[in-house]
């Protein structure tokens, strides 16, 4: 969400930079044409460039500066960065309606920010957008009046129409944050459901540690990481003995309890590190920054409190074989790390189980 409203805030400043560069060349272009066609002559022309040109654009341009450094600050919390937008929109506002006050259609502009603060969802905003865009609109007509004394009936009707529509804005702004607010809602529970669904790609239901998919791209990332820091990277691969006695003997729901409890107890030895539900009774940790000798007596510990457990529903001891390898070459993968690791497991199975084997 932050990141999308950070580009609706560049998609405002740009706007804003091409309407100052386009007012500019407009009244460039015009005053230019009324030179040609000999209505102004040189001193004419150079107050017009001054009154219409230079001193608005300079005002929008102080605006719009000062805008981009405070959106561009990380600082800025949210509010004053909407304030910020707002008060931009409607100094350029300004600058364009006051230089021209003999068209008073141009008081439509101040429609813009009004409109514009109903994209932020909130009534405040627009409250502070219609009097804001109100008092400039004023203060243009006082303009108006202070510096023309010929102002005729057409003058008239146009300031009324420019403040008809300002008062018309407000509707529209209250559609807009509706509009806004709906997709707001519709767009977060659209994060939240792709969250929840990364969670149900990467995230065994029943322990809820990494599942056989997120090991191997967070073995992979490591890896990388590991290559280009030169820290020490391990992983022990634990499979529980005899798993499937157990299930036979007293059924997948005790048995499901075993994983539960072997889980949880990975977690609370290794909680600085990845562990992971390889599949199966099959687990995995990777030890970050921790070397092999580590590495290995943080699963003999875990080897220890999980031998000495006792289930109140099984007469024997549960136990587990792990193997642990360190990663030395930076052209192996994954897959290749894992396969080494499962090799130690396969011969701490073999020497007779029950126990942590490692380089």
């Amino acid at each position: 969400m932050k990141e999308l409203y950070r580009s609706t805030e560049k998609t405002f400043l740009r706007i804003i930079l091409i309407s100052i560069i386009g007012a500019f060349v407009i009244e460039m272009f015009f005053g230019t044409v009324l030179l040609i066609q000999g209505n102004y002559d040189m001193k004419l022309y150079l107050n017009y460039l001054k009154a219409q040109c230079i001193i608005p654009t300079i005002i929008s341009i102080a605006a719009y500066i000062g805008c981009y450094k405070c959106i561009d600050s990380p600082n800025t919390n949210t509010n004053v960065r909407i304030y910020v937008q707002i008060l931009t929109l409607e100094i350029f506002c300004f600058a364009i309606t006051a230089t021209h006050t003999r068209f008073t259609v141009l008081l439509g502009l101040f429609i813009l920010p009004i409109v514009h603060s109903g994209i932020y969802g909130n009534v405040k905003y627009i409250r502070l957008a219609m009097e804001m865009s109100m008092l400039g609109a004023i203060l243009s007509i006082s303009i108006l009046f202070a510096f023309y004394d010929d102002i005729n009936f057409a003058g008239f009707m146009g300031t009324a129409v420019g403040l008809c529509l300002l008062v018309a804005a407000l509707p529209f702004a209250l559609i807009v944050r509706n509009f806004a607010n709906a997709n707001k809602e519709l767009l977060e529970q659209q994060i939240k459901n792709q969250i929840n669904l990364g969670k149900q790609i990467s995230i065994d239901a029943m322990t809820g540690l990494y599942n056989h998919t997120a090991f191997y791209d967070e073995l992979e990332r490591l890896i990388k990481e590991t290559d280009r820091t030169n820290e020490s990277l391990c992983v022990a691969v634990v499979d529980i003995d005899n798993f499937k006695s157990v299930n036979d003997t007293y059924g997948h729901s005790r048995g499901d309890e075993v994983l539960i409890y072997l889980s949880g107890l990975l977690q609370k030895t290794c909680h600085e590190h990845v562990v992971c539900r390889y599949g199966g009774e099959e687990f995995a940790v990777i030890f970050k920054n921790c070397g092999l000798k580590t590495s290995a007596a943080l699963m003999n510990e875990v080897l220890t409190e999980f031998g000495n457990h006792h289930f109140e529903w099984c007469s024997e001891r549960i136990t587990f074989s792990c193997g642990v390898c360190k990663h030395y070459d930076i052209r192996i993968n994954a897959e290749e790390l894992f396969k080494q690791a499962d090799k130690y497991l396969y011969k701490a199975k073999k020497n007779g189980k029950n126990q942590v084997v490692s380089e």
